[in-house]
């Protein structure tokens, strides 16, 4: 039986030594355009600028096949150790465009030669190895348009692009835009923000069958939250709880909770009702 893990790490500890990341065969081509990256820039870039009084950043969940024998616990990730693959199954089209960040920050300067540097290229090469490895045929396009060092910048003229290859040159050159009149100090901070203070929920599963079934799970299951629903939870998380619940309509077939004089106190170690 394939085993599988859930963990929340850093993204540092995702971009960085000993892990390699490809995009499998049936992996889509990349689809975001630069509506989806400037929106996750300016959340990130707006979290990063409250300093240290910001909270992390969740960048959801991603779905991983790791080849070797067992999946990764959190207290194995990063560090020293042979070079590992694992195939990227959701999350794609977030890592994709916070590659093309990392890419436009190296192209623009974060500051002088130092341990920031040395962070910011691991998280775009392996060595001699890509970090993450797209799908045929844009790797070649992202190697030569965006990977390569100094070419974010570079005008791409005189050929036919592909859907993809459009998609990944205007992502490319709005985050360049959008960070070019930025101080060195501010995309330095950005970086250390996105590497150290972004975090997600990993899932690493050995075998290809139970990926694809957790798959369906992380993106189908359940109905998804109404716009009004969404406008309560945001409204009610500033309430006080007892406003709060007061305030809350029973749910159709739920009875009203009975009055406090009504209800039987619980000894305060007693465990709550399942």
């Amino acid at each position: 039986m394939a085993e599988f893990t859930a963990q929340v790490v850093q993204l540092a500890q995702l971009v960085a030594h000993p892990y390699v990341i490809e995009a499998p065969a049936y992996q889509r081509a990349y689809a975001w355009t630069p509506r989806e990256a400037g929106q996750l820039l300016e959340d990130i870039g707006s979290a990063a600028e409250r300093g240290r009084d910001a909270e992390d950043y969740f960048l959801g969940t991603m779905l991983f096949i790791d080849r070797s024998k067992t999946p990764a616990r959190r207290s194995r990730w990063g560090g020293a150790g042979p070079v590992r693959m694992i195939e990227v199954v959701d999350g794609f089209q977030r890592l994709t465009t916070l590659t093309i960040l990392f890419c436009v920050l190296r192209d623009l300067g974060i500051g002088p030669s130092g341990p920031a540097n040395r962070r910011l290229a691991a998280a775009i090469e392996a060595g001699s190895r890509a970090r993450l490895t797209l799908g045929t045929p844009d790797e070649a396009f992202f190697a030569t348009h965006v990977r390569t060092p100094g070419v974010t910048g570079a005008d791409v003229e005189g050929e036919e692009l592909s859907p993809a290859e459009r998609r990944i040159v205007d992502v490319r050159d709005h985050l360049r835009a959008a960070l070019a009149e930025s101080s060195t100090a501010q995309r330095r901070q950005l970086l250390d923000f996105v590497l150290d203070r972004c975090c997600v929920v990993l899932v690493a599963t050995t075998g290809i069958d139970r990926a694809h079934r957790m798959f369906t799970v992380l993106n189908a299951t359940g109905k998804p939250l109404a716009r009004n629903d969404v406008l309560k939870a945001a409204l009610l998380g500033s309430v006080p709880a007892a406003q709060a619940a007061a305030a809350t309509p029973p749910r159709p077939g739920h009875p009203t909770q009975a009055p406090p004089a009504a209800r039987q106190p619980r000894p305060p170690s007693a465990a709550p009702p399942h």
